[in-house]
C-alpha cells in the first residue's frame, strides 16, 4: 500500500482495535480497527485511514479545552514560552498571527503580549469573552473573509491531528499574506517509537493498544518526519526556511511514566529522570519537530501522486 502522505511504498506495521482504550466507540457503528504502516521514503508512520471528518472532529468536542488545560499534570506554559522564543528568533518582525487549533488562548495570549495583532482560530467551543477581554480576536473557522490577513499562521501540535492535508491547508494558505509565515509544531518518531511498536505486537489486545495509540491514534493520524515535510508542504504552497528538533514532553515526567510503569514508586523515580532534559534526549531523542514555512504560490494539488488525490477523494466523500 502506499503512503498517504507522499504516495510512496509503505509497510504494514501493525493494527490493533481501539476500543480497547475508548469502549464507547464499539456502539457508535464505526469500524475502530486502527492499522499502522511506515513510509518506506521518509520513515513517516501514519494511519492507513483516517477517520471521517465528522467522527474526527468530534473527538475534539469530548474534553472541554479550558479543562485540559488546566490539568496541573498539563502546563502549556514552558511549551508556550519555547515556541514563541524561537518564532521570534526566526522571525523578528511582528505583524498580525493567527494561532488555529489555539486550545484556550495560551499561545495566542503570549504573542500579544509580545506585540503580536494576535487572533486565535479554534473548532472547539470556547468561553471567548475572557479572549477578547484579553486583547485576542477569536475568528472562528478561516474563511474567504481572511484572506491576505495575517503575516504569520501557527499550528502547535495540530498538524498531526487533520487530514486531508490539502483542505486544511488550502484556508491557512489564502489567508497569509503574500510572503507570510506558516509555523508548525509536529511529533515525530522518536528511539521508542520502534520500541512501542515491538511491545504492541507482543502483547494481549488491551495492553497493545494503550501501546500502539503512542504511536498514533484515531486523532494522532500520522508521526511525520522532515523530510516528509520537506516533499509534501510545497504541493499545499509552502516551503521549509528553518527547522528544529525537541525532545520535550507535553505532561510532566511521573504522568508520562505512570502509563507505562503503574507502581507509583517507580513511576516517580523514572519520572524524575525523564524530567531530566539530559536523560529525556538519550531515552528519547528528538520526539518533536518544528518549523517555519514560507508562503510560496498557489498550492499545486494537481502535481500529487494520483493515489494521494485519490485518498483525498475517498476521504471527502465519507463526509
Amino acid at each position: 500500500m502506499y503512503c498517504r502522505l507522499c504516495g510512496g511504498p509503505s509497510d504494514h506495521v501493525l493494527s490493533y482495535d481501539l476500543g480497547h482504550l475508548q469502549p464507547g466507540w464499539w456502539g457508535r457503528g464505526v469500524s475502530t480497527l486502527i492499522e499502522i504502516r511506515r513510509c518506506r521514503t521518509h520513515g513517516t508512520w501514519f494511519t492507513s485511514a483516517p477517520p471521517a471528518p465528522e467522527d474526527l472532529a468530534s473527538q475534539y468536542a469530548v474534553t472541554p479545552v479550558e479543562e485540559y488545560y488546566d490539568d496541573p499534570l498539563h502546563d502549556p506554559k514552558v511549551r508556550v514560552a519555547s515556541g514563541l522564543a524561537w518564532m521570534r528568533e526566526q522571525l523578528p518582525d511582528r505583524g498580525a498571527l493567527v494561532d488555529v487549533g489555539g486550545g484556550n488562548g495560551a499561545f495566542a495570549r503570549a504573542a500579544f503580549l509580545a506585540g503580536y495583532d494576535a487572533a486565535l482560530s479554534e473548532v472547539c467551543d470556547l468561553n471567548e469573552e475572557p479572549l477578547r477581554q484579553a486583547g485576542i480576536d477569536v475568528v472562528g473557522p478561516l474563511d474567504e473573509s481572511h484572506a491576505g490577513r495575517f503575516d504569520i499562521a501557527t499550528l502547535w501540535d495540530v498538524y498531526e491531528h487533520v487530514w486531508p492535508h490539502h483542505s486544511f491547508l488550502a484556508p491557512i494558505h489564502r489567508a497569509l499574506r503574500p510572503g507570510g509565515h506558516l509555523v508548525i509544531e509536529v511529533p515525530t518518531p522518536s528511539h521508542l517509537t520502534p520500541m512501542f511498536a515491538a511491545a504492541a505486537t507482543m502483547s494481549d489486545p488491551a495492553t497493545a493498544a494503550r501501546y500502539a495509540a503512542h504511536i498514533c491514534s484515531y486523532t494522532h493520524l500520522q508521526l511525520m518526519t522532515e523530510s516528509e515535510l520537506r516533499a509534501t508542504l510545497p504541493n499545499y504552497g509552502f516551503e521549509v526556511v528553518a527547522t528544529q528538533t525537541l525532545s520535550a514532553l507535553s505532561y510532566k515526567g511521573e504522568a508520562y511514566v505512570r502509563r507505562f510503569v503503574p507502581h507509583a514508586g517507580a513511576a516517580q523515580w523514572l519520572g524524575g529522570l525523564f524530567d531530566w532534559h539530559a536523560f529525556r534526549r538519550v531515552v528519547i531523542g528528538t520526539n518533536k519537530l518544528r518549523l517555519i514555512c514560507r508562503r510560496i504560490a498557489e498550492p499545486a494539488v494537481l502535481d500529487m501522486p494520483k493515489q494521494v488525490v485519490r485518498a483525498w477523494d475517498l476521504h471527502d466523500r465519507a463526509a
